[in-house]
C-alpha cells in the first residue's frame, strides 16, 4: 500500500497522486472534512466531465479519501475507531505538520503494517526515524535521521532499495545453507576416514578450507538483483521450511555419493585397507598418505563447488550465476584445476597433497560419480525446492 503525505494544499497533493498513479484514474477520491454534525465527505472529480458520486460506501473498493492535518488530529483525538478505520481508505494526506507525519508512520504501525518512509527536508525526520525503513532522497537534515540515503532524487530510488534489499536477504540465505552444507559434508569427509583410521592431510584441510569455501564465499555475495521488482518475498527466517528442507536433501545426496565413493574404493582388487599397512599405529591417525584419504578428498572438492553452483539459483531476486563474472571464472579455474588433480597430477602435488596413486579407470569412475551427483542435486534444488515449493510462496 502507498500513502502520500504532504505539507501543501489538499488539492495539490491530490492532483500530485493521481499524475503519479498513486491514485488510480477509475479512484472515486473524496476529502473528509469534520463537521459538527459529523464527518463530510466531497467528491473531487477526476477531470473536469466527472460528476459527482452521490452514493458511495466505506467499503467500496473503488472508493478512497484524502484528509488534511485538522482532520487528522479532529479523528485522533474524538474518535480512535473511526480513525483507524479511515486510515485504512485514506490515501492522501495534505497540510501535515511534521509531528502529525511521524504520529501518521506510527498508527499505520500499529495497525500491523510495515512502514517505509520517503522524504527530502528537516519536516520528514520524525517520520523517517520512526518508520521501519527510512529512505532519504536528498543528503542534507533528512540523511542523517533516515536508515538509507539516495544520491539519486528519485522515489525509484525506492524501487531500487527493495530490489537491493531483498537481494541481500537472499543471498544471505544462500550463504547460511553453504556454510552449513560445507562443513556437515566436511564433517562427513572426517567421519568416514575415521572409519578407515585415517583423516584428511593438513594440506588437503588447507586446498578445501583457503582456496575453495573463502573465495567462493566471498564471490557469492557478488551477485545483483534482478532488475524487476518481484511481487515474491524473501524468506524472512533462515530456518524456515524451504531452507531448512533445502539443506537437509542436499546433504543427504552428498553424503550418500560420498559415502558411495568409498564403498566402490573398498570392492577394488587393488585396493589396500590402511589399517592393513606395516606402518599403521591403531593409536594414531598420522598415516595420511593412502587411498581412503587420496578418494575422499578428491571426491569431496568437486561437492564444495557443486553445492555453490545449485545454491546460486534463483528465480525472482537475484541474477543467474553467470551474470556474476568473479564467481563464475573462479568455479571455471576451481573445477579445471580439481579435474587435474584428479585425473593428472603432478608429482609435486601429489606430494604436497600426500596423494597415493590410484588407476586411471577409477579416476574417471569418480569423475562420473561427480558429474552423477552434480545432475541429481541440481535437479532436486531447480525443479523441487525452487520450482515446486516456491509454488507454496506464490
Amino acid at each position: 500500500y502507498q500513502r502520500r503525505v504532504r505539507g501543501d494544499n489538499i488539492y495539490t497533493a491530490i492532483h500530485v497522486g493521481r499524475s503519479c498513479q498513486l491514485v488510480p484514474d477509475d479512484q472515486m477520491m473524496f476529502i473528509c472534512d469534520p463537521r459538527d454534525r459529523g464527518l463530510e465527505f466531497n467528491f473531487v472529480p477526476s477531470s473536469p466531465g466527472d460528476h459527482n458520486a452521490l452514493q458511495f460506501s466505506l467499503t467500496d473498493s473503488q472508493m478512497s479519501l484524502a484528509m488534511t492535518g485538522t482532520t487528522f488530529s479532529h479523528l485522533r483525538d474524538n474518535d480512535p475507531e473511526e480513525f483507524q478505520r479511515l486510515l485504512r481508505k485514506s490515501l492522501v494526506f495534505a497540510r501535515m505538520s511534521p509531528f502529525q507525519k511521524a504520529q501518521l508512520v506510527a498508527f499505520y504501525q500499529d495497525l500491523g503494517f510495515t512502514v517505509s518512509m520517503t522524504g527530502d527536508g528537516a519536516n520528514d525526520c520524525g517520520a523517517l526515524i520512526t518508520a521501519d525503513v527510512g529512505l532519504s532522497l536528498s543528503e542534507a537534515e533528512a540523511s542523517v535521521a533516515a536508515h538509507f540515503t539516495s544520491k539519486r532524487p528519485s522515489i525509484y530510488s525506492v524501487h531500487t532499495l527493495l530490489r537491493e534489499g531483498r537481494c541481500a536477504l537472499t543471498t544471505s540465505a544462500q550463504l547460511f545453507k553453504y556454510m552449513a552444507c560445507y562443513s556437515i559434508i566436511q564433517f562427513a569427509s572426517v567421519l568416514i576416514l575415521y572409519t578407515a583410521g585415517t583423516l584428511l592431510a593438513d594440506y588437503q584441510f588447507l586446498w578445501i578450507d583457503l582456496f575453495i569455501i573463502v573465495p567462493l564465499s566471498f564471490l557469492m555475495g557478488l551477485t545483483r538483483p534482478k532488475p524487476n521488482l518481484s511481487k515474491q518475498k524473501p524468506p524472512a527466517s533462515l530456518l524456515s521450511p524451504k531452507i531448512l528442507v533445502s539443506i537437509l536433501v542436499v546433504l543427504l545426496l552428498n553424503i550418500g555419493f560420498q559415502a558411495s565413493a568409498f564403498i566402490m574404493l573398498k570392492y577394488q582388487k587393488w585396493y589396500v585397507p590402511v589399517q592393513s599397512r606395516p606402518d599403521y599405529d591403531p593409536d594414531s591417525s598420522d598415516v595420511r598418505e593412502c587411498q581412503e584419504t587420496t578418494v575422499i578428498f578428491l571426491f569431496s572438492n568437486f561437492q564444495y563447488l557443486m553445492t555453490i553452483v545449485i545454491f546460486t539459483i534463483d528465480k525472482h531476486f537475484r541474477q543467474p550465476l553467470f551474470r556474476n563474472y568473479p564467481l563464475l571464472l573462479a568455479l571455471v579455474v576451481l573445477v579445471a584445476a580439481n579435474t587435474y588433480l584428479l585425473l593428472y597430477p603432478a608429482l609435486w602435488l601429489e606430494k604436497i597433497f600426500e596423494l597415493v596413486p590410484i588407476p586411471m579407470a577409477f579416476r574417471l569412475r569418480l569423475l562420473i560419480l561427480s558429474v552423477a551427483n552434480f545432475v541429481l542435486v541440481w535437479i532436486y534444488e531447480r525443479f523441487v525446492v525452487v520450482y515446486l515449493l516456491g509454488k507454496f510462496d506464490d
